[in-house]
């Protein structure tokens, strides 16, 4: 199993996002972190299945990468 890494920007918006579910439904914001974790343990399970982006900080302002597209379904 590969260790997955997460950038603070990332972990920042996971906390953010749980935070406004958890405010909305708790049970929702179990589910979200429940879908969270199963997506990372898919990527740590076969990484070969993934795209690595990398971008500059700059780029991530002006883009939109919607993690879904690099989800399987």
């Amino acid at each position: 199993m590969a260790n997955v890494t997460i950038c603070s920007a990332a972990e920042d918006d996971y906390t953010e996002s749980l935070k406004w579910y958890a405010e909305r439904s708790i049970e929702t914001a179990n589910d979200f972190d429940a879908e969270f974790d199963r997506a990372l343990s898919q990527i740590a399970d076969t990484p070969e299945r993934f795209l690595k982006v990398r971008l500059s900080p700059s780029l991530l302002s002006d883009a939109a990468i919607p993690v879904s597209d690099y989800l399987p379904d």
